[in-house]
């Protein structure tokens, strides 16, 4: 069963908070929203919108996209056409991050709670110098699950989902209750198969398989070790990837109205790098053929999982 490809741009409308880790009172956001966030964020607005918010939906609605999407992780961009991707530009930081101090507030006694004092760094709807800022990514649909491949409507236990107006009322990321993370659709249109964001080549077929060349840097979460019968990246195939590991942590339901921290991926961080050395098996310099299963990370091909019976 093939996929639809479609390309995601948002109009950022107010700050953007994806939580990364907190040093002292530092909490620092991500330069990207992951594929976890933009699967939760419409597991709750469609829950929310299309079946009045019941508990027990949200684990359908959840499992409903794992098996029929392929999420790729959302970029900033300045013209809403090509993402700014941080290592291709120095000013990534200076541009685009900024920070906002604050302290709770502890009603009864009237004042700021003790100890709470926090900054939390986020992504601006507008640049240090006015421009305004964009979310870029790519997305897969199951061509089974449409029911209007051009309007993007997907159906879900007999209900018809415009899933154009579900990005249009998302908020992303962390401080929603200030009114961060907030986003338009600026444009959601069919693209062609072949190349995925940043000009990375696309194979499309029962799986969605991304072609990274030699000397380019992975634009996702790549699995390091073995996690839910996904198989993490070869390295004595393809050679070693630089940069730096993270257990990817978050939020599932485990069961309805219940929600709890799952056991995390251990990946290789978006930007790490795939260096242009020859392979010692071979004089030639192949691609690093990944898939994308489980809230967009890239995993080997082998064992790529991504439905449900899979997870």
């Amino acid at each position: 069963m093939s996929f639809v490809h479609y390309r995601i741009v948002l109009k950022l409308l107010s700050p953007l908070h994806i939580g990364k880790r907190k040093y002292r009172n530092l909490m620092e956001t991500r330069e990207y929203v992951p594929g976890r966030t933009l699967w939760g964020a419409l597991t709750a607005r469609i829950t929310r919108d299309h079946f009045d918010g019941e508990a027990n939906r949200y684990g359908e609605v959840g499992d409903f996209l794992i098996e029929n999407f392929r999420f790729g992780y959302l970029w900033p961009s300045l013209d809403g056409k090509k993402p700014y991707f941080p290592w291709e530009h120095d000013d990534f930081d200076y541009l685009l991050k900024f920070g906002y101090m604050g302290q709770p507030i502890d009603y009864d006694k009237k004042a700021t709670e003790e100890g709470q004092l926090h900054e939390a760094e986020f992504i601006g709807p507008k640049t240090r110098d006015g421009q305004q800022v964009y979310l870029i990514g790519d997305l897969w649909i199951k061509s089974s699950a449409l029911t209007d491949v051009e309007k993007v409507e997907v159906g879900l236990d007999s209900k018809i989902i415009p899933l154009k107006g579900v990005f249009d009322s998302l908020q992303l990321g962390g401080e929603r209750n200030y009114g961060w993370g907030r986003v338009a659709v600026e444009e959601f249109p069919k693209v062609p198969d072949s190349v995925a964001l940043g000009g990375i080549e696309v194979e499309n077929g029962d799986k969605v398989v991304l072609k990274f060349p030699k000397g380019a840097h992975v634009t996702a979460h790549v699995l390091a070790a073995e996690w839910e019968g996904m198989k993490p990246v070869d390295i004595k195939l393809h050679g070693k990837l630089h940069g730096p590991i993270e257990p990817l942590t978050g939020y599932e339901m485990k069961e309805p109205g219940k929600w709890g921290i799952s056991t995390p991926p251990i990946c290789y961080e978006p930007g790490t790098f795939y260096p242009a050395v020859e392979n010692p098996a071979t004089t030639a310099h192949p691609p690093i053929k990944l898939a994308i299963g489980k809230f967009g990370i890239l995993v080997s091909l082998n064992g790529s999982g991504g439905e449900k019976d899979k997870r």
